[in-house]
């Protein structure tokens, strides 16, 4: 992908840069019920970097689990 490093092709004033961060990994476990396997965290990871191109994910909080550890 090539970036205009921020510049617009009409003018040369600076445009804004939007970043998106994804919290679906770190906060979507947090709903009653809901419990994701390491390989089903891997797939969504993938899917949020690769596919919808967000520009960084939270896979967890800084407090974790041994489990969640282990998988992120």
């Amino acid at each position: 992908m090539v970036r205009n490093r921020g510049k617009n092709r009409h003018n040369a004033q600076p445009r804004s840069l939007i970043e998106v961060m994804d919290t679906t990994l770190r906060d979507g476990e947090q709903a009653e019920g809901i419990s994701m396997m390491p390989a089903e965290k891997l797939t969504i990871a993938r899917r949020l970097l690769a596919g919808v191109k967000v520009d960084r994910i939270e896979v967890a909080s800084a407090r974790t689990s041994e489990g969640e550890h282990v998988a992120v």
